[in-house]
């Protein structure tokens, strides 16, 4: 009996928190295109806890692809500025500095994006395990990972450039191959194979 009634209350209480979260949000906008600009760190700072400001960065992520449902399915990558054009917008999302991995399909379609956090990106191991899992599971033909910064240099350190080969040379053996390795802000981007880097 206890544990029913347990079960009965758990979800009105977590409705209430999400309440107080959205009631948060709504306080410190004055317009709905304003969620498009706010960052994690905004988030973080709005709601006061990090976890509630990933769930919420994520949900409205998806609020914003399920608002365009077309676009994305119907946008084919042929050059690297196919892809610069397409994360172009999506910086406005993202905080100060984010790598997203786009999923492709045999025709070069968009079929999803994932973001990567600073700290896989920093250790080759898990950055490999990680894109090869998200690929996986999008049951992916191709990938293209995609630095996005505001603004700022785009020219890669060296140890970018070495972590974009052991990241082509692990999708060799996976047989998914990582088409682009792209830097970019809002006016210009860099393609490492352009440059030969992979």
């Amino acid at each position: 009996m206890t544990k029913r009634i347990k079960n009965a209350v758990n979800p009105h209480i977590l409705r209430e928190s999400d309440l107080l979260t959205i009631e948060a949000l709504l306080h410190h906008i004055d317009h709905p295109n304003q969620l498009k600009r706010l960052s994690l760190d905004d988030l973080s700072q709005i709601v006061g806890s990090f976890t509630e400001a990933k769930q919420l960065h994520a949900t409205l992520q998806l609020a914003h692809l399920l608002s365009n449902p077309g676009w994305q399915d119907t946008f084919v990558i042929r050059m690297p500025r196919d892809a610069y054009q397409y994360c172009k917008e999506k910086i406005k999302m993202c905080g100060d500095c984010q790598t997203v991995l786009l999923s492709l399909n045999t025709k070069n379609h968009i079929t999803g994006w994932t973001q990567i956090e600073s700290k896989v990106m920093n250790d080759i191991p898990a950055c490999q395990r990680f894109i090869f899992r998200q690929l996986i599971l999008r049951n992916a033909a191709s990938g293209i990972l995609v630095k996005m910064q505001k603004a700022g240099d785009i020219h890669p350190t060296p140890e970018q450039i070495t972590m974009a080969k052991a990241i082509a040379e692990a999708a060799e053996v996976c047989g998914i191959p990582i088409l682009d390795v792209i830097n970019q802000t809002d006016s210009d981007f860099l393609s490492f194979k352009e440059r030969g880097w992979i």
